[in-house]
């Protein structure tokens, strides 16, 4: 079976994300106890009354600095017409 040819520069850019994450103090992957934790809130999901609201297709920007250790600062943005040729933010 032969190998599609983008699959060699994924994983280059792979590489190269895991080592940036290091070299800038991120876990590249999730601890044990994370993966805990995601396996408790998922069994709590299952029984949730109504689902939680997918907003990752919004534009996003975060207020973090390149160097810090979390990424929960995010702002999202979505334009609405009010108007022909208005748009609110």
């Amino acid at each position: 079976m032969a190998t599609h040819p983008d699959a060699k520069r994924k994983d280059v850019l792979e590489k190269i994300a895991r080592q940036a994450m290091q070299t800038y103090g991120f876990l590249p992957d999730f601890s044990a106890d994370a993966l805990g934790e995601l396996e408790t809130v998922q069994q709590g999901d299952h029984v949730a009354e109504s689902p939680g609201v997918d907003l990752r297709y919004l534009l996003w920007a975060s207020i973090d600095n390149h160097d810090s250790l979390d990424l929960d600062q995010l702002t999202a943005a979505q334009f609405r017409g009010i108007a022909p040729g208005l748009q609110r933010l």
